[in-house]
């Protein structure tokens, strides 16, 4: 999006109402993963813990983009049984072995 100009405007204007509640609600709904909350050191902390932040976006304190990043970093982690939280549990006689996390959740099949 590098112009925005009348194009934008005339273009929201031929959309439906409808489908600009559709947007409207999906924009409520996802708006609080844009927020990027300020350090806790930061001044700018002191107006968000009196509710700054809170009218816009009630959940700002755990769904921010800061989380979003973990959340999408963390899917990314190693899984393999070479990584250093893997373990292999012995499968009884059949002499296989099942590959677990430090929860003992399966890491492989």
């Amino acid at each position: 999006m590098r112009r925005v100009d009348d194009g934008l405007l005339n273009f929201l204007r031929s959309l439906s109402v409808r489908t600009l509640q559709s947007m409207l609600e999906r924009l409520k709904r996802d708006r609080c993963w844009y927020v990027w909350p300020p350090s806790a050191l930061d001044y700018e902390q002191i107006d968000l813990q009196k509710g700054k932040l809170d009218a816009a976006c009630p959940e700002w304190r755990t769904q921010n983009a800061f989380f979003g990043v973990m959340r999408l970093l963390n899917r990314k982690r190693r899984r393999s049984k070479t990584s250093f939280g893997t373990f292999y549990v012995p499968a009884g006689s059949s002499g296989r072995a099942h590959y677990v996390d430090e929860n003992f959740e399966p890491v492989l099949k």
